[in-house]
């Protein structure tokens, strides 16, 4: 037994000091412990407060701080986790690692531990700040208990998750995507279908199913964490126990968890099994004639004709285009269960007795519809754009195109255009499942305007985090770093203006004048639609000075975009073409 535990620690130490001798796990460290002050400084009770406040104050700075933990454990562990085996493949050491005398089940479990001591070590950094609640009154040690479990809980989930995605697939976004997608359908995703049959038997008003139904939602909710911790307030009415909450909730995550680890551990068995040692000139010729190369190009289409004048780079990425989004049965199923759900939740949801209401309340629903597509686009656009370059080196084509004798600026605007052309297929697919709100839009003079506005706005905002992502796809060869630096990339610009404002409030004690905070929320296309016409004189048709104000910041934006854009071609010529 100690023999075989060997190479599993021998695995887990690797794992932890290849992934923390980086910059980018200190980096995602010190943005949650940066979070985590704000917190502790902005909820710490004043030198003259009674107990009872403190109280108060000691269970605001501990749920902060849990929330603070779970975001972290929600957004980094899937990401970080589903790079474990990927990573493997792509640096070419999986076939060293299977080598060795560590068998898959201890590969799973090793890399799992691994992704799990990187969340202890943000829990174990987070101590100090946890700590500053017993210098107040302090909290219930079940409280603690149950913080405990369920972050334990919702760890454990997300990074078999993440391990899962990293064994099924060999494209490091994707097994990212995959990731993400597998930690949501767990930690209450499955309630979709559910929740889709629960609004059917409200909308038709089934009285007899309705009691039926109600148990069968909560039990269910029960099994997720994140619903369990909903339902913990039943305790206090008299209902169901929270201790009997966290059981049901730790046995569901537990299932889960299993099942994705044994998924992940067949696939790893497979793989071996495939690899075959025979050699090649024993197998027969018809073997080797009738197998393609790779198994994606079975089903190629048709190279299209690129026309004179046009930009062939752009002709390439529009085909890959192509071939990334074609239609299986697989996710014709997945864009069914997401869209159909939405589509009738909102619709049963924006519902009104009559015409009057939704005249009234028709600009109020666009302004939302159009902030929630706007920041829809700036989590879509930056993993459209930002592994166009490291995918480039991974196929070992950058040589190629170095060959050619398109210019810089032509291989940047060649992917630039192919990845705001990407986006347009997950944008249809939001509009359709917002089917239900086109009528909103046609219902009065204001809300056409907003409609019109915001469709300006996803615009800029789409344009701008694919430039920006470019420019960060350039900064690495690796597509794990360009993803990440992407993504953080166009969401620090995007949240530039809470992060500015977060300092100067930091600065002035917390106590900022309105004048200070103002002028920065159009540091962002989305901030600056939802401030300026958000104002009571835009929304009476009084001012158009909030409009004029948002016009300029779009401009101003777009002007951004380009800029970006020039230095992306800049940057492409001095760092990767200075070899031809």
């Amino acid at each position: 037994m100690r023999r075989a535990l060997i190479p599993f620690w021998g695995l887990v130490k690797r794992e932890l000091i290849r992934d923390l001798r980086r910059p980018r796990p200190m980096l995602l460290l010190a943005g949650v412990l940066v979070v985590a002050a704000l917190v502790v400084s902005s909820n710490y009770p004043s030198a003259v407060a009674s107990p009872m406040q403190m109280s108060l104050q000691s269970m605001t700075i501990f749920g902060g701080l849990s929330m603070t933990l779970l975001c972290a454990a929600l957004v980094l562990l899937p990401g970080y986790a589903a790079t474990s085996i990927v990573v493997e493949r792509e640096s070419d050491t999986f076939d060293l690692l299977a080598l060795t005398l560590t068998r898959p089940t201890a590969i799973v479990l090793g890399k799992l531990v691994s992704s799990l001591g990187y969340f202890v070590l943000i829990v174990l950094a987070m101590l100090p700040f946890i700590s500053t609640t017993m210098f107040l009154v302090g909290i219930d040690t079940r409280f603690v208990a149950l913080a405990a479990v369920y972050l334990a809980i919702i760890a454990l989930t997300c990074c078999s998750s993440g391990i899962m995605a990293s064994a099924l697939v060999r494209n490091t976004p994707r097994a990212v995507t995959l990731s993400y997608m597998c930690a949501f359908i767990a930690l209450g995703g499955y309630m979709i279908p559910f929740g889709l049959m629960f609004a059917l038997i409200e909308i038709f008003e089934i009285v007899a199913l309705r009691p039926i139904a109600e148990t069968v939602i909560v039990f269910l909710l029960s099994l997720s964490p994140l619903g369990a911790f909903q339902y913990v307030a039943v305790s206090v009415t008299g209902g169901v126990s929270s201790g009997y909450l966290a059981v049901n909730a730790a046995l569901g995550q537990a299932f889960f968890s299993a099942l994705a680890l044994l998924v992940a551990r067949r696939m790893i068995v497979r793989k071996h099994e495939e690899r075959s040692f025979t050699s090649i000139a024993t197998l027969p010729g018809s073997l080797l004639e009738s197998r393609p190369a790779f198994r994606d190009n079975r089903a190629l289409p048709p190279w299209p004709p690129v026309r004179d004048g046009r930009n062939p780079l752009l002709a390439r990425e529009v085909l890959q285009v192509r071939l990334t989004q074609r239609m299986t049965p697989l996710r014709f199923l997945l864009i069914v269960v997401a869209v159909v759900p939405v589509m009738l939740i909102i619709g049963y949801t924006t519902s009104e007795p009559t015409v009057r209401v939704r005249q009234q309340d028709s600009h109020i629903v666009v302004y939302t519809w159009m902030i929630g597509l706007s920041i829809l686009m700036a989590f879509v656009a930056p993993g459209s754009a930002a592994a166009s370059w490291s995918r480039e080196y991974e196929r070992d084509t950058m040589d190629l195109l170095r060959m050619t004798l398109l210019t810089p600026r032509q291989y940047v605007w060649g992917k630039v255009l192919a990845a705001l052309r990407a986006c347009v297929y997950p944008l249809l697919l939001a509009a359709f499942a917002s089917l239900p709100l086109i009528q909103y839009p046609f219902m009065s003079a204001l809300a056409a305007a907003y409609f019109a506005a915001g469709i300006v706005t996803i615009a800029v905002t789409t344009f701008e985090c694919v430039s920006i992502a470019t420019f960060t796809g350039l900064l690495s060869r690796r597509t794990t770093a360009c993803v990440l630096y992407g993504m953080v990339g166009s969401m620090g610009a995007m949240c530039a203006p809470f992060l500015v404002n977060a300092a100067i409030t930091i600065a002035t004690f917390f106590h900022p004048d309105n004048w200070m905070l103002r002028p920065w929320w159009n540091l962002s296309p989305i901030t600056a639609y939802g401030f300026q016409f958000q104002q009571e004189g835009v929304v009476r048709g009084a001012d158009t000075s909030g409009a004029i104000v948002w016009a300029l910041c779009m401009i101003a934006q777009t002007g951004f975009s380009f800029l970006v854009t020039g230095a992306s071609v800049r940057l492409l010529a001095r760092r990767h073409l200075q070899d031809r």
